[in-house]
């Protein structure tokens, strides 16, 4: 009967112990940010010795069936620093004696900390691993970090960036709180209020000019729907550029004028194009004159390049003054555009009719 009662306050004690284990451990997660390499890493990894041999190893592989294997092993010195890594076949394909540090392979691909998401996701892909070491500053090996947990986060990430862009939050989608959807689409609504507001100033500004050649309004979303296509475009693969790390200091000078070049360029081929087509169909179709061609042409192209600029400067002005470009560049580029667009739409007109006329 003792027995008996010892054996259960036995299980008990590890019961507690374990459940203790998972919750300090849940306590270390939960102090980290989640889109960081601390708040994605799993504590449970293959640490081992440099002195530990391979048949060792492999013993202590078969026997830990208890929880899920990651085929990465991790060689660590006694204050657990981190001396390299090695995969499972690495230790299949060596005698029995071998030792763990003579598997060590020639670069060890580790994260920080601190290391946001995007950066150990880049690494992973680039090193072609589904599980990397989380190192501390004093290269202290804190955890892992598996594949599926850096796509989860990504996941959520880009879905929090897509609702965003279009002015709404992802719990906006399930949520059956009526006032609480229309608050947060509100700000991004305000921005396009404001953006219309100006956008009246400004024909208002050339009432005269609209009223003697009413045909012009007719090109209106045709020349700021060019305009906008293509300044997303260019903030599009800056944002890209700035979140993968491909766009370094040494090579954003180079990517944005590249950018810049892109877009006049489409706007000269796409300005051209557009005159002559409305300048051939000015006197069939459209019953008006033939100038229409020459303002339409100037019009794309210096709005295309208004759009160009700003696509391609404003995401480096909101990462100046700390604002995420993925969710502002969209609402403020369309806004913008349609802005300057405008305005340089009718400029035009008003400037080429004055000088022919």
């Amino acid at each position: 009967m003792f027995n008996r009662k010892l054996k259960m306050n036995g299980h008990k004690i590890k019961k507690n112990m374990a459940e203790d284990t998972k919750m300090n451990i849940l306590f270390d997660l939960i102090q980290f940010d989640e889109e960081t390499a601390s708040g994605m890493m799993v504590k449970e990894c293959n640490k081992v010795l440099p002195s530990q041999k391979a048949r060792s190893i492999l013993i202590s592989v078969r026997n830990e069936n208890n929880h899920e294997f990651y085929p990465y092993f991790y060689v660590v010195n006694g204050n657990n620093k981190l001396l390299g890594f090695f995969k499972l076949r690495d230790l299949l394909n060596v005698s029995p004696d071998t030792l763990a540090i003579n598997l060590v392979r020639k670069s060890t691909p580790k994260v920080s900390v601190d290391d946001p998401c995007d950066e150990v996701a880049s690494l992973m892909t680039r090193e072609h691993l589904s599980s990397i070491p989380v190192v501390d500053k004093n290269n202290v090996i804190q955890g892992i970090i598996t594949f599926d947990s850096v796509f989860k986060v990504i996941e959520d990430v880009a879905s929090e960036e897509i609702f965003s862009m279009v002015g709404t939050t992802k719990q906006d989608l399930s949520s059956k709180d009526f006032s609480k959807k229309v608050r947060s689409r509100i700000p991004w609504l305000f921005t396009t209020f404001a953006g219309g507001i100006v956008s009246a100033i400004i024909l208002r500004h050339f009432k005269f000019t609209l009223s003697e050649y009413s045909i012009i309004i007719f090109f209106v979303p045709f020349v700021l729907g060019l305009a906008g296509n293509i300044g997303i475009q260019g903030a599009t693969v800056i944002v890209r550029g700035l979140a993968t790390g491909d766009i370094k200091p040494h090579n954003l000078r180079s990517t944005i004028i590249k950018e810049i070049s892109v877009g006049c360029f489409n706007g000269v081929i796409f300005g051209l194009v557009s005159g002559v087509f409305i300048y051939i169909l000015s006197g069939l179709l459209l019953n008006t004159i033939p100038l229409l061609g020459l303002i339409i042409s100037l019009g794309v192209v210096l709005a295309v390049t208004g759009a160009t600029l700003i696509g391609s400067f404003s995401p480096l002005i909101f990462v100046k003054f700390n604002i995420d470009p993925a969710i502002s560049v969209g609402p403020f580029i369309t806004v913008t555009n349609d802005v300057i667009g405008l305005a340089i739409y009718l400029s035009v007109t008003t400037s080429v009719i004055s000088i022919c006329h």
